[in-house]
């Protein structure tokens, strides 16, 4: 089994980041590594202000540790870094772990804006790790933020095309996949390479579904590393999403603050993983 690092929050009320991607890698077949960037009492969204607790130390003497071992990763995925001092180390820590395969989801925003407490020091801070990254996701939001454009509402794919060009010209050199975009009563991501975009979608649900970007990332890192190649594993990582969130519409708003509804997507994985098998 290829050994793959998450390298995000853990949220110990609601199934996000680190606690949703921790079953999807496991049911792919692929044995997930955990470097918490923090510990949270609640995801940072409809909760309140959560209870942090900062592992800078803690990440990087873990990583010390890894290396006296000689541990080695067929890929890494970087999501919420916890504190703007964490996201400001990440590049060493990252030179630190050596990984073919490096997918960074830049959690800055979602629908516009910011998320809670974070600003443009952390998207400053976000650039340095985007340009490691050999696969990019962020949101329409977050591209816009990186690109140093605030959208109100989501723009044109023109925009968003002009808008990876210049991230481009900032020397970020992966792989865009823009997440959350809307076409004709789809819902899916754009993927942008080299000034091109190719659409990807499924039936679009109304309403916000908390922790669909951290499920995706962590559902194409795991087609990535297992072989399916770029374009195939982003179309399998977006249908294995759609089933999550078809789940998730039947619920009340109030409980979808707690991320998706795994179930669907899991089972799916381990089916897969066991005709695999066989």
């Amino acid at each position: 089994m290829k050994r793959v690092l998450l390298i995000e929050d853990l949220s110990l009320l609601n199934q996000i980041s680190a606690t949703a991607a921790l079953p999807i890698l496991t049911a792919a077949g692929v044995r997930p590594a955990t470097l918490p960037t923090a510990i949270l009492s609640t995801q940072t969204e409809g909760f309140g202000r959560p209870v942090q607790l900062p592992l800078g130390n803690f990440m990087a003497a873990s990583a010390a540790h890894w290396r006296t071992q000689r541990v080695s990763f067929a890929g890494l995925l970087v999501g919420y870094p916890g504190s703007l001092e964490n996201l400001r180390r990440l590049p060493a820590l990252l030179d630190q772990l050596p990984a073919p395969l490096r997918l960074v989801d830049p959690v800055l925003g979602d629908q516009g804006s910011y998320y809670p407490g974070l600003g443009p020091a952390t998207r400053a801070a976000f650039l340095p790790v985007a340009r490691l990254a050999t696969i990019l996701t962020p949101n329409w939001t977050e591209l816009g933020l990186l690109a140093g454009q605030e959208w109100k509402s989501e723009p044109a794919e023109a925009a968003m095309v002009a808008a990876g060009e210049r991230l481009r010209g900032q020397g970020i050199t992966a792989p865009l996949v823009v997440t959350g975009v809307h076409r004709d009563g789809q819902v899916g991501c754009l993927v942008l390479t080299a000034g091109t975009a190719r659409f990807t979608g499924g039936p679009g649900y109304q309403g916000h579904f908390t922790g669909a970007g951290d499920a995706f990332a962590s559902l194409l890192l795991a087609e990535l590393v297992r072989g399916r190649p770029f374009l195939g594993a982003v179309h399998r990582a977006q249908d294995l999403l759609t089933r999550a969130i078809a789940a998730t519409a039947r619920l009340d708003p109030a409980e979808r603050r707690d991320g998706l509804v795994l179930q669907p997507l899991l089972r799916e994985l381990t089916r897969e993983e066991i005709t695999d098998e066989h």
